[in-house]
């Protein structure tokens, strides 16, 4: 045999074993339970139980049916099984579930011309009952099928299904309390199968009765029948005559129906005697969709979802030849949405679609309405984003807005909010499908009454909408008052709030008298609104520009003042106040669900001294809060503000049953909070509140073009006095020009230390917005809009320089281009002058993108035409490490991107980014776009935490949002030269714990 031949290799082996089986027994009796060995590996088990030997040896010959209850991997099913000398199930089970019963009902029955009672049930039985039969009828005749007596229980606990074929396969025939024919149903399949469904009852007279229809008129017709005629067609029909066809089509498909060679029926105004009438089925019941008579041959009519209803009516008299018609399968069409959600599923869901598909959907909201499109399941075969075989591309049209994507694989679709048509087309290739999708859509809807406590936000997208005006009417019930819990609010900022806004008002009027608060900008911390009284509004108002990522707020209720629950506590007159926290009906312990709210006011030049002198609020069930701290409080909590706003800088949160330290705000007003969750209550806590000269002054600084010092108290003295908390407030004159702090000494140490410490020293000043050189290893860069109505155009450069063989790295978090002039540009050059090589140019549209340096410099040049302006938001890193690979990041939001995003990255390396917030704040990491190609052992994504430990990798997934344990996390991105994503973005915000 020469070297250059192949030949396949195979064995064929037998073997036994002596070894007891893993599984498996004989079974007997009315019921059992079948267990196997958990082994966390495959292994096969066979139990065998014999009907025709049971029936020899005992009196079990009316239980035909065996129920099994079946836990699998995946899912709970419960199967009903007709009885046979052998069957077989092969189903994947877990070691615990596996359940039999034999039921006094059920078996084999063949149908004739005489009507026969399927249902062979008991008139009374104590447990519940599941039964299966198995009807035959002749070859090539219908089957009459009709109801009697009625159901004792509702559907859930009382239903009887009629399904085609030997198996539980879809069914076509529901019946139940709530879900009973008028008319008999006529049907052309030869075998049915028919389940029964019960809990005990003490009497029941349900019959179901079938027999072979004499009459070929009407019927239910699925994919094996899809022609159909009038009565004695073509010959005249009968006289006094209504037939019904029931038409359903495979899930993802519609219905299309036909009318073909002769149609001659009754002609009449409005087709009042004899007429067919075609129903669609829509939200749950049939609408007429066409109501046809005369010698035309009807249109194409088209249903909007798997089901329709043909109806054939005749009077007394003039009896003509009729029609005959015939139904195929589509897929797509034109959907309107309503306020309830409605589904589209592709053709086949669940089971696979079919090859060669062309599906076009379209998706509609009536005139000044909005739509929001949610895909609930998406698998397609091929690869994100190529998707060359089978593919879905959604378009989206909305005003100054215009969607086009191509979607595949696993990588499921966005949430489309917002939008007047959503267009989809669905196309699949010869070979190769998958389980396809489910989509829900319905009208996009913001704002509402709300009487119970409850989640509100200003949508799922990414980003808000133009042109929103969103109100939600709150009532809550008559003793208590209403909390508004801000989890993060991210509105397009203005000094006056005037452009988008949340405004929340006291009462059930939108009054400026009543309002509470007016937020705009971005605050990542909670941010809790009290009403006070049990009405409030809430209203998100949006204009038509710029778009952020919104909020999202908890509404609760809590007690309010006359129970003690918050209110104003004046030290103007007095020194020393005690505090306590309610408890409500002379219980020992505070109640749940609190939220109070206490407002400290002090005399001008003081301060307000915090001092606990009982403490026991509950922390979360099963948390060792010795271990985690006091301060790491999610469930009860007080909280101390410093000063009056909610959002006010947080000084300290505490929970459990250590008494926390004393607390010195920085000016003369406080606010205290108690929150309490729906579990573990304590007793609360005992404060002491007093005064204090205060030794910050002075606190508020003008800012002008003059360098400033700020001084801690002591500074330079190696005096820093322990227990203070100073606040100061940079006031400026105008709202355009930059403000430029720095730090020049921070030298400080906790208390216990007992060396010598010099303080903290800081300058600010006014800069000007060009010409400036930015030499630190990192930064957040944002331009700020200059009123200049000059029509001359005006250039402003600014560089940033990085050490000596390293590079810089841009990221844009957000652009904002000149969408009606064409002058107007901002430049990223490559070089510190404006004759470098260009990398980046935006002028009436961006692309997303990051801009990496060939060297150690990056020349940022914008040039402007009176208002015609280009607004950017953007942070740099450098690095040492090449172009684009890794940096240092410390800020409390920005972005990062793979290297060159979004080209792809070939290159043996590992690159890492640090992240970081400011001390005690969480850092959540999102990824935005997530593309790393197929090969997963070799190009990865790692977060590691502080300590080296990787928390997660992450290739083919996009990953789930990461919230750190601290304030730092480290990205690192391992490729080789065969990377081929296109990369990825990853968004950084820090978070307070709330």
């Amino acid at each position: 045999m020469s070297s250059s031949q192949s030949y396949p290799q195979r064995f064929k082996a037998r073997f036994t074993s002596d070894e007891p089986a893993l599984c498996g027994d004989s079974l007997q009796g009315t019921s059992g339970k079948m267990t196997a060995t958990d082994l966390q590996r495959s292994y096969v088990c066979k139990w065998t139980y014999n009907f025709a030997e049971s029936y020899k040896f005992s009196n079990y010959s009316d239980y035909n049916t065996m129920f099994i209850s079946i836990t699998n991997t995946f899912s709970r099913e419960s199967k009903c099984y007709y009885s046979h000398s052998r069957f077989t199930i092969d189903v994947p089970i877990e070691n615990t579930g596996q359940k039999f019963t034999r039921a006094p009902c059920g078996g084999f029955v063949h149908l004739s011309q005489e009507p026969k009672n399927i249902l062979n049930i008991p008139k009374s039985f104590n447990n519940t009952l599941d039964c299966g039969w198995i009807v035959i009828a002749p070859p090539g005749v219908r089957i009459e099928t009709s109801i009697e007596g009625i159901f004792n229980h509702d559907c859930s606990d009382e239903f009887l299904t009629v399904h085609h074929g030997l198996t539980q396969s879809m069914s076509v025939l529901e019946y139940c309390k709530n879900k009973i024919p008028a008319k008999s149903i006529v049907t052309s399949f030869m075998n049915t199968f028919i389940q029964y469904h019960s809990k005990a009852q003490q009497s029941t007279n349900l019959k179901l009765v079938m027999k072979v229809a004499s009459s070929q008129c009407g019927g239910y017709l699925n994919g094996y029948e899809r022609i159909f005629s009038s009565p004695n067609y073509p010959n005249h029909y009968d006289e006094n005559t209504e037939c019904t066809w029931v038409i359903q089509a495979s899930i993802g498909y519609r219905v299309s129906l036909s009318f073909f060679q002769r149609f001659v029926v009754e002609d009449t105004v409005n087709c009042t005697k004899d007429a067919v009438i075609i129903y669609d089925w829509v939200n749950g019941s049939y609408q007429e969709l066409a109501k046809l008579c005369g010698r035309e041959i009807p249109s194409v009519l088209n249903s909007t979802s798997t089901r329709m209803k043909v109806v054939f009516r005749t009077d007394s008299n003039i009896n003509l030849d009729g029609f005959t018609a015939e139904w195929t399968e589509i897929c797509g069409g034109v959907f309107t949405a309503t306020d309830i959600d409605q589904f589209i599923y592709s053709p086949g869901y669940g089971s696979g679609y079919d090859p060669l598909l062309d599906c076009s959907y379209e998706i509609l909201a009536p005139t000044n309405n909005k739509l929001i499109v949610q895909f609930q399941d998406f698998a397609l075969e091929g690869i994100y984003p190529e998707c060359k075989y089978d593919n879905l591309t959604i378009t989206g049209e909305r005003e100054y807005n215009f969607l086009l994507k191509i979607f595949c694989g696993k990588h499921i679709p966005p949430i489309l909010e917002n939008y007047e048509k959503v267009m989809i087309n669905f196309k699949t290739d010869s070979i190769g499908q998958d389980k396809g999708f489910k989509l829900s859509y319905s009208l996009y809807k913001c704002g509402g009454k709300i009487t119970e406590p409850t989640m509100i936000r200003t949508g799922s997208a990414e980003e808000y909408f133009n042109g929103l005006n969103c109100t939600w009417i709150i009532e809550a019930p008559s003793d208590k008052v209403i909390i508004v819990n801000f989890a993060y609010i991210d509105i397009e900022p203005h000094y006056s709030c005037s452009n988008d806004y949340i405004a929340v008002f006291d009462g059930s009027q939108i009054e400026n008298d009543h309002r509470l608060a007016l937020l705009c900008g971005k605050i990542n911390s909670s941010t809790v609104i009290k009403s006070n009284s049990s009405r409030a509004i809430v209203q998100f108002v949006s204009d038509d520009f710029l778009n952020y990522k919104g909020f999202q707020a908890q509404i609760s209720f809590s007690y309010g003042e006359a129970v003690g629950c918050g209110g104003v506590i004046s030290l103007l007159s007095v020194t020393q106040y005690s505090l306590k926290s309610p408890r409500i009906g002379n219980s020992f312990v505070y109640e749940n669900y609190l939220d109070c709210h206490w407002f400290v006011n002090a005399p001008e030049d003081h301060v307000v001294k915090v001092e606990f002198t009982a403490f026991h609020v509950s922390p979360c069930a099963n948390v060792n809060q010795t271990a985690i701290g006091i301060r790491k409080c999610s469930c009860d909590f007080v909280e101390i503000r410093d000063g009056l706003n909610p959002d006010s800088l947080l000084i300290d949160k505490f929970c459990g049953h250590t008494l926390p330290p004393a607390i010195v705000s920085s000016t003369n007003v406080l606010s205290i909070r108690l929150s309490t969750d729906g579990e573990i209550v304590s007793s609360g806590f005992e404060i002491s509140l007093s005064l204090q000269s205060s030794r910050c002054f002075p606190t508020e600084i003008t800012v002008d073009f003059n360098v400033q010092k700020i001084h801690s108290p002591g500074f330079g003295r190696g005096d820093i006095p322990r227990g203070l908390h100073c606040k100061y407030i940079l006031k400026g004159t105008s709202s355009v020009i930059p403000t430029h702090l720095r730090v020049n000494y921070l030298d400080l140490e906790p208390a216990e230390s007992s060396s010598t410490h010099k303080g903290v020293e800081l300058e600010v000043s006014y800069i000007g917005q060009c010409g400036r050189n930015y030499t630190e290893s990192y930064g957040l860069l944002q331009n700020s809009y200059i009123q200049d109505y000059n029509v001359n155009l005006l250039s402003c450069s600014n560089l940033i320089t990085a050490p000596e063989n390293y590079t810089i790295s841009i990221y844009i978090i957000e652009m904002y281009p000149s969408y009606f002039h064409g002058e107007a540009y901002f430049e990223i050059l490559d070089g510190d002058k404006l004759s470098s090589p260009s990398l980046y140019k935006v002028q009436s549209s961006y692309i997303m993108q990051s801009v990496t340096s060939t060297g150690r410099y990056l020349l940022l040049h914008n040039v402007m035409k009176g208002t015609e302006q280009i607004m950017y938001n953007i942070n740099y890193v450098t690095t040492d490490k090449g172009r684009g690979c890794g940096g240092r990041l410390i800020n409390e939001f920005g972005r990062i991107t793979s290297p060159m995003y979004p080209e792809v990255y070939r290159k043996r390396s590992t690159c890492e980014w640090e992240l970081e917030t400011p001390i005690g704040i969480q850092l959540r990491l999102h990824f935005s776009e997530f593309d790393l190609g197929l090969l997963c052992d070799q190009n990865y994504v790692s977060l590691v935490d502080r300590n080296g430990n990787i928390v997660s990798s992450y290739c083919s997934e996009t990953p789930a949002d990461y919230t750190s344990e601290d304030n730092y996390v480290k990205v690192v991105y391992t490729t080789t030269m065969s990377n081929g994503g296109t990369g990825w973005i990853a968004d950084i915000v820090g978070i307070v714990d709330l």
